[in-house]
C-alpha cells in the first residue's frame, strides 16, 4: 500500500485524549482508541505506513485484524458536509460525512488527513456513530445532525461517550478571516497567528483550534464534558523519535496524499 513509509516506533506512543499508537513486537502498529474502553465499542485507526484512501487497501488493512475481520465495511463518500445516514443506507447515499449503526456486523470507517474522526457511542442502547469533521463540516452542523440522528433512535446525549481522533492542532491550522469569523463565538477556538509554529501563508491569518470547536458543539448538544475525549497529537507536526511523521496530513503531504482510516465497531 502507498503510505508515508514505515515509522521506527519501538514502544507505545501516547497521542493524548485516550489514543495510543501501539507497536507490539511482531505485530503491525495500530492506533487504539482506549477512550472507548468499557463502552461496548472498539475504535482503531490505521498506522502511518498504511494508506486507507482506497476501499481495497482499507479492507486489506482491517482484514489483517482478528477484531475487524468478517465485518461489513461501511465506507462513506465524504464531502465535508453535515449529513448523517444509517449504516445500511451508505451504499445508496451519494455523499455523507457521518453514519450510525446498532449492528455489531457493521464496521464504520472514516478517512482523514487533518480533519478529525469522531466516535460517538451510546453504551446504554448499543449504538454508535462515526463522523468526519473538518472546519466546513463543523460549521455546517455535522455534530448536531449526527446527535439528532442518534436521538431519533432513542439515544440521550447525556449517555454518549465521544472520542475525537488525531487532527490538525492550533499549532499548524492556519485559516483566513473568512473561516475565523465562522467560529468567532466559540471561546478559545480562534487564536492569534503568533500561536502558529509553521510558516504563515498569508498576512491576515489566524490559528484555529478545531478540537475546541468540536468539543463545544458536542457540549452544546448535551454531551457531558467529562465524556468527551480528544487526541492532542497534531497530524501535521507530531513525529516519532526518529523524526518520521506519526500521522497523515493534507497540509503536509498535499492533495492526493495518504489518508488515515479510523474504524469503529460494536462488540458482540
Amino acid at each position: 500500500m502507498q503510505g508515508s513509509g514505515a515509522v521506527a516506533v519501538s514502544e507505545d506512543v501516547d497521542l493524548g485524549g485516550g489514543f495510543v499508537l501501539t507497536c507490539a513486537p511482531g505485530e503491525e502498529a495500530l492506533i487504539v482508541a482506549t477512550a472507548l474502553n468499557g463502552t461496548g465499542a472498539l475504535g482503531f485507526a490505521s498506522p502511518p505506513e498504511v494508506d486507507a484512501r482506497l476501499d481495497a487497501d482499507a479492507f486489506a488493512w482491517v482484514s489483517r485484524s482478528n477484531a475487524m475481520r468478517g465485518l461489513r465495511m461501511r465506507s462513506l463518500d465524504q464531502v465535508h458536509g453535515s449529513l448523517c445516514v444509517p449504516a445500511g443506507a451508505v451504499e445508496a447515499t451519494n455523499s455523507a460525512d457521518a453514519a450510525w449503526t446498532a449492528s455489531p456486523d457493521d464496521l464504520l470507517i472514516i478517512r482523514t488527513a487533518d480533519c478529525a474522526a469522531l466516535w460517538l457511542v451510546d453504551p446504554q442502547r448499543g449504538q454508535m456513530a462515526m463522523v468526519h469533521a473538518g472546519w466546513r463540516g463543523a460549521a455546517d452542523g455535522v455534530i448536531e445532525h449526527t446527535i439528532g440522528a442518534l436521538r431519533a433512535q432513542g439515544t440521550k446525549p447525556a449517555d454518549i461517550v465521544v472520542a475525537i481522533g488525531p487532527h490538525i492542532g492550533p499549532c499548524c491550522f492556519e485559516v483566513g478571516p473568512e473561516v475565523a469569523t465562522r467560529f468567532a463565538g466559540v471561546a478559545g477556538a480562534v487564536r492569534p497567528a503568533s500561536e502558529l509554529t509553521v510558516p504563515r501563508q498569508r498576512a491576515d491569518s489566524f490559528s484555529l483550534a478545531l478540537g475546541v470547536v468540536l468539543v463545544r458543539a458536542l457540549e452544546d448538544e448535551g454531551v457531558p464534558g467529562d465524556s468527551i475525549h480528544a487526541a492532542t497529537a497534531c497530524t501535521r507536526c507530531s513525529r516519532a523519535a526518529g523524526g518520521e511523521p506519526l500521522l497523515h496530513s493534507y497540509r503536509r503531504n498535499g492533495k492526493g496524499g495518504p489518508l488515515m482510516g479510523s474504524v469503529g465497531l460494536l462488540q458482540r
